[in-house]
């Protein structure tokens, strides 16, 4: 074997870990994404023997972001906010092309305010519950009334 094959030889295993690289880059920004924005949209929800599958989501960004931009919501199907801590949070609907019926849920889990109806021209308007909440859940209007959501009721997810 020359000298010159061998040099050829080493460059081509020298270079398989250089093509590992921007893959394994990849993986690393997809499972970050993942994390920052932590969506599971497999959970259910229950409140009065009414199932809803819900995208839960609890970072800041995925909290932030919301429904905004989304064409539709699916029927029995919401998005659940897991807020971190008990406190009147306040909800608007900024970017939003459906209208929503917003419910707030305390750390029991148990409803403490329903906004029924917001229509995404209510933008800039904030929506805010009478009582603290750790949990804000959104489902397409009129599914409150629909399902006999009320204050006081329990939800179990």
């Amino acid at each position: 074997m020359s000298n010159k094959t061998l040099k050829s030889s080493g460059a081509k295993t020298a270079l398989a870990p250089k093509t590992l690289i921007p893959v394994i880059i990849g993986v690393v920004v997809v499972l970050c994404g993942l994390v920052v924005f932590d969506t599971r949209p497999t959970s259910h929800l229950t409140i009065q023997n009414q199932a809803v599958n819900i995208e839960t989501v609890s970072s800041p960004e995925s909290i932030t972001r919301g429904l905004s931009g989304r064409d539709q919501l699916s029927e029995n199907h919401g998005m659940l906010f897991v807020m971190g801590r008990n406190d009147r949070h306040c909800f608007w609907m900024k970017d939003m092309k459906f209208p929503l019926d917003i419910i707030w849920l305390d750390n029991q889990k148990r409803i403490v305010h329903i906004e029924a109806n917001v229509a995404p021209e209510s933008f800039p308007k904030s929506f805010c519950p009478n009582e603290p909440a750790h949990y804000v859940l959104e489902v397409n209007a009129g599914s409150a009334a629909d399902w006999g959501w009320s204050v006081g009721q329990q939800a179990t997810f």
